[in-house]
């Protein structure tokens, strides 16, 4: 049987006595305390276990609508909302450096961009239609958003910066703009030749317009 010291008197006794018989104190149950405390422990870590896989859960679950809901507002192309998704997720500790940098850009580029498009898919309807009574007028409307558009950069992080660089790798778009858009060298109302130029006119503007573009959902 081992012995321990009395922490009251200091005299040797049995490990199991509940109580000293040299000064009568009560020993305390070091094992019981012990075994409660490492119960009490053990529940803790478990229910702070569970609460913080929960809240880990719920901050998943946030940041994963914001970014549904950024997806959302970038088909109308609503900045001011996805920038206020992108504070939100700040909040969430969540990294959004990188996609600042993407609307940054987008911000910039959009409105020359989506000119662009516009202009070139007019053009190309109404080349498809016969819907213009001056082809040279109607290729003049271009000039404008060609300008702008060519001043723009390529950043193909983005999906608009995809846009701008697949219009500008695009054979027919130098062409078109060469030969049509920036050159008067061409009669394009002598009544002889209009329709030929017309119809070479639209196999450029056909190409371009094909060009896959997030503008296509607008």
């Amino acid at each position: 049987m081992s012995l321990i010291i009395c922490p009251y008197c200091s005299e040797n006794i049995s490990e199991k006595a509940k109580k000293c018989p040299h000064c009568g104190k009560r020993m305390n149950n070091n094992k019981l305390i012990i075994l409660i405390v490492v119960a009490v422990l053990v529940v803790v870590c478990i229910v702070g276990a569970f609460w913080w896989g929960m809240q880990k859960k719920q901050q998943e679950e946030q940041i994963e609508g914001y970014l549904n809901k950024v997806d959302e507002l970038y088909k109308d192309f609503d900045f001011e909302g996805i920038e206020e998704c992108y504070d939100a997720l700040d909040t969430l500790e969540y990294d959004v450096s990188k996609q600042r940098e993407i609307l940054e850009y987008d911000r910039k580029v959009y409105e020359d961009a989506y000119a662009y498009y516009v202009a070139i898919n007019n053009v190309n309807d109404k080349l498809h239609t016969g819907g213009y009574s001056s082809l040279r007028n109607l290729i003049d409307t271009m000039k404008t958003p060609t300008r702008n558009f060519e001043a723009l950069e390529i950043n193909t992080d983005s999906e608009i910066g995809k846009y701008i660089g697949g219009v500008k790798s695009n054979i027919m778009y130098e062409t078109f703009n060469s030969e049509y858009v920036n050159s008067t060298k061409y009669n394009l109302d002598y009544g002889l030749t209009s329709w030929g130029y017309a119809y070479v006119i639209e196999t450029y503007t056909e190409q371009i317009a094909k060009e896959e573009s997030v503008f296509d959902t607008k």
